[in-house]
């Protein structure tokens, strides 16, 4: 069965050793406060999910995805000693922060509005490989990110060397939350807003799956939402935003195979391991604007909060936004359609499996 933890392709094949001292999987955290995080494979409807809680009055605003946590992930497997040592360095604080965009502090340059002609043209949506993209939506204009807090949290927390993953992630996101602190706000009013919210902080980024295990198996109070979408139209969504082309061939079929396949039965056996952690919905229920309430309701139930009328419209920071499309033009987007005999032999079990576990 191909649900099995064997088959969990990132957790095999691309983890570090979850077992020593800085991660010690075996030890279950004492952190207590509450993590919401979404994180689906890429193109499957991240934004679509973070747009339509973007103004729940339950919920911390996210400032965007962020990259730390998977970095965190990358550099212990790639050179842990490196790693460590940059973590221990005089004002590491800022290494931290450049982690937010591999290797560069994402929020900074947002919060400066430094932002190139290349980056307009590219959004989250809609990027060549290898891009870190800045901008989450094609008609963002909400730059007015507090980075001088984000930085003077960060800069506090780690005075301290972090030794373990829970001190640097933990103390990350105290850091990260600030982002949306508005600049005339007190830190009094903004905790006193945050009181009100049911999750202590919320993170997204595409693709997450080694770590959303750890997080779960570590026991963290965490909620994660996971949208899948059908490969049919996730082909030219992928393929679109990177090669900028709608053609199908077998060498872009084949990578986007690979992409779908391997992410999809690792967020199932994620659901498999932690159903009470992990909540999968379908992309297409939330993009069908006659229907979407019904299943925005179910999201609801599963983070305890009350449904609001505020979740029909998409937004970013309060701002109503564009999808988060690889297209530019409908007429082309709503011309794409793939031939069934081209999609391969294992979707219809691995999709029927979706159907099973989502809501």
């Amino acid at each position: 069965m191909f649900l099995e933890t064997r088959n969990f392709s990132h957790l095999n094949n691309e983890t570090p050793d979850l077992t020593n001292n800085f991660f010690n999987i075996n030890k279950k955290t004492l952190i207590k406060k509450k993590i919401l995080i979404i994180s689906g494979g890429s193109r499957n409807g991240n934004h679509l999910v973070c747009s339509s809680l973007d103004n729940h009055p339950q919920l911390p605003y996210l400032p965007g995805e962020d990259r730390v946590l998977s970095e965190i992930f990358w550099n212990y497997l790639n050179n842990p000693e490196k790693f460590k040592k940059k973590l221990s360095v005089k004002n590491s604080y800022k290494f931290i922060a450049s982690l937010s965009g591999v290797t560069f502090d994402k929020w900074m340059l947002l919060s400066s509005k430094k932002i190139t002609e290349k980056n307009k043209k590219h959004w989250a949506g809609n990027h060549p490989q290898g891009f870190v993209p800045l901008l989450e939506y094609p008609n963002q204009h909400f730059f007015d990110f507090n980075h001088e807090q984000f930085l003077k949290t960060l800069k506090d927390k780690f005075k301290k060397k972090p030794k373990n993953f829970e001190y640097l992630f933990l103390n990350y996101l105290e850091g990260f939350s600030k982002l949306t602190l508005k600049k005339k706000q007190s830190l009094i009013l903004f905790k006193q807003i945050k009181k009100k919210t049911k999750f202590d902080f919320i993170y997204a980024n595409s693709g997450l799956r080694r770590e959303l295990y750890y997080l779960c198996k570590k026991k963290f109070n965490v909620k994660i939402i996971v949208p899948i979408r059908k490969f049919e139209t996730f082909y030219f969504s992928k393929i679109f935003g990177r090669y900028k082309t709608s053609e199908i061939n077998n060498k872009y079929l084949n990578e986007a195979w690979s992409h779908w396949k391997n992410k999809t039965i690792d967020y199932l056996i994620l659901k498999k391991l932690f159903p009470k952690n992990i909540f999968i919905v379908k992309f297409e229920d939330l993009s069908n604007k006659k229907n979407k309430v019904k299943y925005l309701k179910k999201i609801c139930k599963f983070l305890n909060i009350r449904f609001d009328k505020c979740m029909k419209t998409n937004t970013f920071m309060g701002k109503q936004v564009n999808a988060n499309s690889s297209f530019t033009n409908d007429k082309i987007k709503n011309s794409n359609l793939m031939n069934r005999e081209l999609i391969p032999d294992d979707y219809n079990e691995i999709y029927n499996e979706v159907e099973k576990k989502c809501y």
